[in-house]
Order: structure tokens, then C-alpha cells, then sequence
């Protein structure tokens, strides 16, 4: 069942990166904030479905967005390099 659980949410979170892809690279506006936050909204509830606390699950968007983030400047860098 945990294992389950934790494909579930693998498969939330990368549902989730792939809605905010387009905001990658974008400066941290407050209108990019609330378009997130409303983007995010659905993945939210799936996370606290999941059994999630919610301060658990926004910190798991977070970190997706985050890392979406992280690979877009790692891909930046490396054609920049080439």
C-alpha cells in the first residue's frame, strides 16, 4: 500500500511540473506566484487525499517546482557551453 501511495504522489508531482513548465525561468512575479498557486490547487488536494498534511504537500510542489526550475537552468547552462 505505501509503495502504491508513493507512485501516486511521484506520478501528482510530475503531473503538476508538467503544468508549470511554461513558467520556467520567469522571474518570481506576484502574478507568476498566484498562477502557481492556482495551477497548483488540484495537485494539492490529490497530495492531501493521499493522506498528506497540508503543510507536507505544498512542501512537495515546492520542491517539484523547484527542481523544474533547477533543470531548466542546467539545460540553459549546457547549451550556452556548447
Amino acid at each position: 500500500m505505501a509503495q502504491r501511495l508513493q507512485d501516486t504522489d511521484a506520478f501528482i508531482l510530475m503531473q503538476f511540473s508538467t503544468a508549470v513548465a511554461h513558467l520556467k525561468g520567469k522571474p518570481p512575479t506576484p502574478l507568476m506566484q498566484a498562477e502557481v498557486a492556482i495551477l497548483g490547487t488540484p495537485f494539492l488536494k490529490q497530495l492531501l487525499n493521499n493522506g498528506h498534511t497540508r503543510n507536507e504537500a505544498a512542501s512537495l510542489l515546492r520542491s517539484a517546482f523547484m527542481e523544474n526550475i533547477l533543470l531548466a537552468k542546467r539545460s540553459l547552462k549546457q547549451l550556452t557551453e556548447a
